[in-house]
């Protein structure tokens, strides 16, 4: 038995550049059933309105006047930006170069549609949204929709289903309920952020090592300085996301981490050797204190879990 879907009360973003295409898309999804159709041009438009109220479907072209889409879906995936990292996302091009749509698929949106675009092909790429959500994955690198094949996949990453507000609007009709919603959200929100803690300290090991290794061989490897960069970058978001998580208590460890790399970064040549030596202590005490919490950890991801199963009777999304 087919189910009833209601697009009435789904908020709807449109964002493209060109006024007859976002004319033909909003026409085509009003014909559809959608109600709440905002558009805009650009990514101005697209905080603005994200500023605004989270949409529930974005669609967008992936490149824009002031930008490139992939760079704020990676940040929306990260919580960087906007209210709800789990939001639905399509994104369109006319250009489907290799490359262009390995960048799409690597930032974390939902699906790619190729223009022109058919009311046929649209719809289908919604209802996959709707009915068939792929569950996201979380690594030191990407959160996003887990698009490889069981058998490429390792068997200790969890994958999550991610709320999908688009589903309960059109399935479950729970917009009266929408705070409850938003307690999902903002449940997984905390779910994914220690998932990506976890994975974060795994990365803090492996690029240590290999700059350690780098460094062994020609202390003044811009290899080893490229390395040294991305620590400091994966230091930075560690210590932005674990405020009030179980980790917390490995902040100050993880501050003295970003004090290190960055005085390598700013020295002109090779490291000072009292610094090049921290790494390795720094981050084997980082990964340590991780390890330590992972009980907390465990126990609070089930707890959050557990919290939004009761409200549901069964996980978001499904």
């Amino acid at each position: 038995m087919a189910v009833e879907l209601h697009f009435d009360d789904i908020d709807l973003l449109i964002i493209d550049p060109s006024h007859e295409v976002r004319r033909i898309l909003r026409n085509m999804l009003a014909d559809q059933g959608f109600r709440h159709i905002s558009v805009g041009a650009s990514l101005a438009d697209l905080f603005t309105r994200m500023d605004a109220s989270m949409p529930d479907l974005v669609i967008s072209d992936d490149q824009l006047p002031d930008g490139d889409l992939c760079d704020v879906v990676k940040k929306l995936r990260h919580h960087e930006v906007g209210g709800n990292p789990f939001v639905s996302i399509i994104a369109t091009t006319w250009q489907p170069t290799q490359e262009a749509v390995r960048r799409i698929v690597t930032t974390g949106a939902d699906d790619i549609l190729i223009k022109p675009i058919s009311a046929t092909s649209m719809v289908q790429h919604i209802l996959e949204q709707v009915n068939h959500r792929k569950p996201f994955v979380v690594t030191s690198n990407y959160i996003g929709p887990d698009r490889r094949k069981p058998d490429n996949r390792p068997s200790d990453i969890p994958l999550f289903q991610v709320p999908n507000v688009l589903r309960e609007k059109a399935v479950n009709f729970r917009t009266a309920a929408i705070k409850d919603v938003q307690k999902d959200i903002d449940a997984y929100i905390k779910i994914v952020n220690l998932e990506k803690l976890d994975r974060h300290a795994d990365q803090l090991e492996w690029l240590m090592e290999r700059i350690l290794s780098e460094l062994s061989i020609d202390a003044a490897s811009q290899a080893a300085r490229d390395l040294v960069a991305h620590m400091l970058a994966v230091a930075e978001d560690v210590s932005r996301r674990m405020v009030n998580t179980p980790y917390a208590h490995v902040s100050e460890l993880c501050g003295s981490l970003i004090e290190v790399t960055k005085r390598i970064l700013e020295t002109d040549g090779p490291p000072a050797p009292k610094d090049a030596q921290l790494l390795k202590p720094l981050v084997e005490a980082i990964h340590k204190g991780f390890l330590e919490s992972n009980a907390e950890v465990t126990a609070t991801v089930h707890a959050i879990t557990q919290s939004v199963k009761e409200r549901h009777g069964k996980a978001p999304g499904t």
